[in-house]
């Protein structure tokens, strides 16, 4: 792990799986209650607690997807109405998904909801991508919310 007083990198895939054990009570968790974190959501939520940072971060709709980059993930059987993506807030985010462009879309509308600065879609199977304005549009948030 890089040293954060530096700016740098702080948090990865790795420090997540090593911090999954660790149960974490913050304000926004109890604003949340009923809702879910994705998987290695709570690692980054402490990462970005003792000011660690990541410069953007992929929210992959599979475990096989987006293995390279900080990610988390949000698996098939994870109800979207309980999703908590208020960790998005400020980041630059990528929805990586394969042949499922509507699980997708959704994810991309609650995290700009949540105040995700970016929020393309991506299938890894076709490399069909859809910008953040697009979704914007296609989902009536309007492009004058953007940035």
């Amino acid at each position: 792990m890089r040293d954060k007083e530096k700016g740098r990198l702080g948090w990865n895939r790795e420090t997540a799986l090593q911090n999954t054990h660790t149960q974490h009570r913050s304000d926004s968790m109890q604003a949340n209650q009923g809702r879910r974190r994705p998987a290695y959501g709570r690692a980054l939520a402490e990462a970005q607690r003792e000011g660690y940072s990541v410069p953007w971060l992929c929210l992959a709709l599979d475990w096989n997807t987006g293995g390279g980059f900080p990610r988390v993930v949000i698996p098939a059987d994870m109800v979207l109405l309980e999703l908590d993506l208020s960790l998005v807030r400020g980041l630059d985010c990528l929805v990586a998904h394969r042949n499922n462009l509507v699980r997708a879309l959704d994810v991309a509308e609650i995290a700009l909801k949540n105040g995700a600065r970016l929020c393309p879609v991506m299938d890894a199977e076709t490399g069909l991508f859809m910008a953040t304005d697009e979704i914007r549009v296609a989902r009536g948030l309007g492009v004058a919310n953007a940035l």
